[in-house]
C-alpha cells in the first residue's frame, strides 16, 4: 500500500512551521554549536508578529507558496530582501530564510551587531557548513552580539515547488555549466553536490528513501552516489530525524511497493524535446509568454496584466493546463457562457418580479422571496468569483492565441511533430518554412532545424542545405547576431550528435484527436467579440492543428521501462543504488531488487526541464492509464526553448 505525495503542501507545512519559530519542531535539528553559544539570549519566542528576511533565492522559494494574504496569516508583518536597506524594529522578532553562503553569513552577522529585531531566528534552506557556523560565530562573539540569536536551523528546502508534482532547484544554466569543456572539474563537482543536495532536501521534506537509478557515467552517475552517499549517512542519525521511520534494518524487504523510485536523467539524453515546440495551454503560455514561478505576464492594447496560474485554487487551470490548446480554449468559452447564465439566473431571482403566487399550496410570496434572496446572497460571490478566474483565462488565452498566429505556430509544430514520429522530413516542407521569413522569428526556425537535425539521419550536406535556406530569409542582414549566434548553436548541437552518438528524442506515437473543433474554436472567437483582431482571424484556421499529442518522450520510455523492470531496456543498464542497503552492488541482479512494479516516481533531469516533458509524465501517469503511477517531475531549472537555445549559443561561443 502506498501513499500519495503532496511535495508543495509538505513544503508548505515546513515553510509555516518555520514561520511559527519552529514551535513544535524537534530542537535536535538545530546547528548544536551556535545553539550553545547563544544560550545566554535564547527565549521561548512566543509572538504572534514577527518580519521575514530572505535573499533572492530563498524568496524564489516562498512566492509559489504564499502570498501577502496567507503570509499576514502566519504572523508575518513585513517581508523583506536580506540586502536591503532596512530599519530597526526592536519589538519584533525576524525570521531569516537565506542560503548557506559566505554572503548571507556577513549580512548575518552586521544584522546582528546592528541590534535590529528582538531576536534572530535564522533559517537555511540547505546545510550549513561547521565553517560557515563557525564563521558566523566568531562575528557575532567579536560584536558582543550573540545573544541576538535566538535559534540557528538548517532546514533542507532547497527547492522550488511550482506543483505539487513539480519541482525545480533553481539552478540556472546547470547544463551549460557542465556541457563547456572550459569548466574545471572542481566546478562540475560542485555543481553536482549543490544538484544532489537539492534532491536530498526533496526527499527529506517528503521524508521517502527511494531506489535510485541513473546511467553510468556523466551527471547522472555523479549525482547518483552522491545522493547515495547523503541518504545512507542521514539514516537512523538523531540529528536528522527526516527518515526516523526509514532506518535500516538488514531484515526489512526492498519492496517497491512502498518506497519511490528516483531516476535521474542527464538532458543531453533528450535534446529535442526542449526544442519542439508545443501544442497544450500551460507549455504554449511559458513559451509564448513572460512566466516565471507561476506568474504570467503580457500587454494587450497597451495596457500590462498579470495573473497568477495556480492550480491549487484554480480549477480551470488545473483541468486544462495539460490539455491540447484547442480544448481549453473551447472548454473556457463554453464555462463562460455556463457561468454568465447562471449569474443572469441568480441576479433575475434577487429583483422582485410583482407577479402573483397562484398556488394555494406554496409558501407565501414574501417567504419565498427571502428565501430565494439568501440562496442568491451565498450563490452569487462564488459564481462571480468563478466568472472572474474564467475571464483572467480569456485573457490569456487571447494572449497566446496572438502569438500563435503571429509566429505561425502550428506550422512549425506540425513539421516537427512529423520528423519526430517518422524520423524522416520532408525537406521541401522545412526548406519552404525556413525561407519564409513571414513565417515564425528566427528561433522558430532554430528550433525546428535543431529538431531536424536530432530527429532525423540529416547528413552535413543537408544541414548545410539547410542553414542556406535560413539565411536566405534574411539576405538584407547576413551578419545578424541572433541567426549568426543560433546557427553557431545548431553546429553545437551537430558536434555533440557527432561525438555523443545522441539518441533521438522522439520516437513518439502520434496519436491525432479525430474530433473536429474548429466550430468550437470560430464560437470562441465569436464570443469575444470586439476584443478579437485580425491575428485571432488568422488562428482560427491553425489553432485546430495544435490537436496532436506527443506521446512518450524519452525521459517517458526510460520512466515506464525501470517501472515495469522491463527486460532489453534501460533496466539493464542503469544504475541501481539503495541507501538501505550501502554493500548492494550498483548493477545488482534484477533477481535480487524484488518484481513489484514501482507506482511512485520522483523523474529529475539534470540540465533543465520543460513544461512539454512534465505534462508527456503526467499523461502517463494519468488515472485512465492501466499502470497509472504518481510522477513527481522535477529539473535544474524550468526553461523554456529560448532560454535553452541561449546556453547552445553560449557554449558554440
Amino acid at each position: 500500500m502506498s501513499l500519495a505525495m503532496n511535495l508543495q503542501e509538505k513544503q508548505r507545512a515546513a515553510i509555516i512551521r518555520m514561520l511559527n519559530l519552529n514551535n513544535g519542531r524537534s530542537s535536535k535539528n538545530e546547528s548544536s554549536l551556535m545553539t550553545s553559544l547563544a544560550d545566554e539570549g535564547e527565549e521561548d519566542w512566543g509572538e504572534e508578529w514577527k518580519v521575514l528576511i530572505y535573499d533572492l533565492h530563498c524568496r524564489d522559494i516562498i512566492s509559489p507558496l504564499f502570498n501577502v494574504g496567507s503570509l499576514r496569516k502566519q504572523g508575518v508583518t513585513l517581508h523583506m530582501l536580506l540586502d536591503s536597506a532596512r530599519e530597526a524594529i526592536s519589538d519584533v522578532p525576524a525570521v531569516y530564510f537565506v542560503s548557506a553562503d559566505e554572503a548571507a553569513i556577513e549580512l548575518l552577522a552586521a544584522d546582528a551587531a546592528k541590534n535590529l529585531y528582538s531576536g534572530m531566528h535564522l533559517n537555511f534552506c540547505s546545510k550549513l557548513s561547521r565553517t560557515l557556523m563557525e564563521d558566523l560565530a566568531r562575528k557575532t562573539l567579536a560584536s558582543r552580539s550573540v545573544h541576538n540569536i535566538s535559534k540557528v536551523y538548517d532546514q533542507y528546502l532547497d527547492f522550488v515547488t511550482l506543483e505539487p508534482n513539480v519541482f525545480s532547484i533553481g539552478f540556472p544554466e546547470c547544463y551549460r555549466l557542465y556541457s563547456s569543456p572550459s569548466t574545471p572539474d572542481r566546478e562540475i563537482e560542485a555543481a553536482m553536490r549543490r544538484v544532489a543536495f537539492g534532491l536530498f532536501s526533496v526527499v527529506a521534506t517528503l521524508g521517502v528513501v527511494p531506489i535510485i537509478r541513473a546511467a553510468p557515467g556523466g551527471p547522472g552517475e555523479m549525482v547518483a552516489r552522491q545522493l547515495h552517499s547523503m541518504i545512507s549517512d542521514h539514516l537512523g542519525s538523531p540529528t536528522t530525524p527526516f527518515f526516523r521511520s526509514q532506518s535500516h534494518s538488514n531484515q526489512e524487504s526492498l519492496s517497491a511497493l512502498v518506497r519511490p523510485l528516483l531516476v535521474l536523467m542527464d538532458r543531453n539524453a533528450d535534446l529535442v524535446t526542449p526544442l519542439h515546440h508545443n501544442s497544450t495551454y500551460q507549455a504554449l503560455v511559458d513559451d509564448t509568454l513572460s512566466h516565471h514561478l507561476n506568474r504570467v505576464k503580457f500587454t494587450t492594447e497597451g495596457k500590462e496584466k498579470s495573473y497568477d496560474l495556480d492550480k491549487s485554487a484554480d480549477r480551470f487551470f488545473k483541468e486544462y493546463a495539460g490539455k491540447p490548446f484547442p480544448e481549453a480554449i473551447e472548454a473556457n468559452g463554453k464555462e463562460l457562457q455556463e457561468v454568465s447564465a447562471k449569474e443572469a439566473e441568480l441576479r433575475s431571482k434577487a429583483s422582485p418580479t410583482g407577479e402573483e403566487n397562484s398556488d394555494v399550496s406554496a409558501p407565501p410570496a414574501s417567504q419565498k422571496s427571502g428565501e430565494d434572496l439568501l440562496s442568491t446572497i451565498d450563490s452569487l460571490p462564488q459564481i462571480l468569483e468563478r466568472k472572474k478566474a474564467l475571464e483572467a483565462h480569456t485573457n490569456i488565452l487571447q494572449a497566446v492565441m496572438s502569438k500563435v498566429a503571429e509566429r505561425e505556430i502550428p506550422h512549425f509544430f506540425e513539421l516537427e511533430q512529423e520528423m519526430v514520429s517518422t524520423q524522416r522530413a520532408d525537406k521541401a516542407k522545412l526548406a519552404a518554412l525556413l525561407s519564409a521569413k513571414d513565417k515564425g522569428t528566427i528561433r522558430d526556425k532554430l528550433r525546428v532545424l535543431g529538431v531536424y537535425l536530432l530527429a532525423t539521419d540529416a547528413s552535413s550536406t543537408d544541414l548545410e542545405e539547410m542553414k542556406g535556406k535560413l539565411n536566405e530569409a534574411y539576405p538584407e542582414d547576413p551578419a545578424q547576431p541572433e541567426l549568426v549566434d543560433g546557427i553557431k548553436a545548431i553546429e553545437y548541437l551537430r558536434r555533440q550528435r557527432s561525438l555523443q552518438h545522441l539518441p533521438v528524442g522522439g520516437q513518439v506515437d502520434a496519436q491525432p484527436e479525430t474530433k473536429n473543433r474548429e466550430a468550437n474554436t470560430g464560437a470562441f472567437l465569436s464570443f469575444i467579440g470586439t476584443q478579437a483582431t485580425g491575428l485571432l482571424t488568422k488562428a482560427r484556421d491553425q489553432v485546430a492543428n495544435l490537436l496532436v499529442r506527443n506521446k512518450k518522450v524519452y525521459l517517458s520510455r526510460v520512466v515506464e521501462n525501470l517501472c515495469e523492470q522491463k527486460p532489453g531496456s534501460e533496466d539493464d543498464t542503469y544504475l541501481y543504488l539503495d541507501p538501505k542497503a550501502k554493500k548492494l552492488d550498483p548493477l545488482v541482479a534484477k533477481a535480487s531488487r524484488g518484481a513489484a512494479s514501482f507506482q511512485q516516481v520522483i523523474a529529475f533531469v539534470i540540465g533543465g526541464g520543460c513544461y512539454s516533458e512534465y505534462q508527456n509524465l503526467q499523461d502517463l501517469a494519468a488515472p485512465s492509464n492501466v499502470s497509472a503511477r504518481q510522477i513527481i517531475y522535477g529539473c535544474t531549472e524550468l526553461q523554456n526553448a529560448e532560454t535553452f537555445l541561449m546556453q547552445l549559443e553560449s557554449l558554440s561561443k
